[in-house]
């Protein structure tokens, strides 16, 4: 199994919806959404990805060249993202 895709949320981001929030509001607030923050990004992550495989499906039948469909620049700049994780995570 080889994870590819994660997401991660920092206070930061609490900080960045609600910037008159002081330090420990936000600290709060985070441990009062992880749970639930975690298991809908899980529900809508297998629709996300239900409705991926499916476009990539169909870029395989319109280009049956069997060198399967063209990386965009989005994609391939998250491969290369998720393969840098990977070689940080194992060194």
């Amino acid at each position: 199994m080889s994870v590819f895709a994660t997401i991660k949320w920092d206070t930061a981001d609490i900080e960045s919806l609600r910037e008159d929030w002081d330090e420990d509001k936000v600290a709060r607030a985070a441990v009062y959404a992880a749970k639930s923050l975690c298991d809908r990004s899980v529900e809508e992550g297998w629709t996300i990805l239900e409705i991926l495989l499916d476009m990539f499906e169909d870029e395989l039948r319109e280009n049956d060249d069997g060198g399967g469909p063209a990386m965009s620049a989005a994609a391939q700049d998250s491969f290369e993202q998720m393969t840098q994780h990977k070689e940080e995570s194992t060194s």
